[in-house]
């Protein structure tokens, strides 16, 4: 048979510090053992992201820098050898451990994100604030978003424009906490 393409879901942060990572990786974790399917976590947090923190991994040797640093090389079994496994059963692929001067391309981002959902039944991704991953995969149809958001004056603030610029168009797949 055929294998479906694995389901996507983004946690974005109208700004830093409302809780994305900490959603995004309980969200992962219940959903590693609720399903035997598997489960991928992609922390884009940058400068620094802490998922591996949250979930109080060791320092992971490899990062999402490895896997887009050259694109062409990305296939299944790179993935893998990128990725750190958790107790739970969830895998991590972490944020870089440094100020990365890597820089990721729409391409590149696009073509992670096809190889994960290839391979795992569900991707957990936390975009941190990343507005600027919006023009890649991340945001398409298929995925289900969650703004994290809130109640301050500049978060609804930046809810409100983040709704009006990127999902003025899609509100089914939006979920707004």
């Amino acid at each position: 048979g055929v294998k479906t393409a694995g389901q996507v879901f983004v946690f974005l942060g109208a700004k830093g510090g409302c809780g994305v990572t900490s959603l995004a990786s309980n969200f992962a974790m219940l959903v590693a053992q609720e399903s035997a399917q598997g489960a991928l976590l992609i922390d884009f947090g940058l400068p620094l992201g802490d998922a591996v923190i949250n979930l109080g991994m060791a320092t992971p040797n490899y990062s999402t820098a490895n896997a887009l640093t050259d694109p062409s090389r990305l296939d299944a079994r790179f993935l893998s050898s990128l990725v750190e496994k958790h107790p739970s059963g969830l895998s991590v692929l972490a944020a870089p451990n440094d100020f990365s001067s890597s820089t990721a391309t729409v391409e590149g981002i696009d073509k992670l994100i096809e190889i994960a959902r290839q391979n795992f039944s569900y991707v957990v991704v936390d975009a941190g604030s990343r507005v600027d991953l919006m023009e890649s995969k991340l945001f398409d149809e298929s995925s289900t978003v969650y703004l994290i958001t809130q109640v301050g004056i500049s978060e609804l603030r930046n809810s409100n424009r983040i709704i009006n610029r990127y999902f003025s168009l899609r509100l089914r797949s939006l979920q707004i906490v």
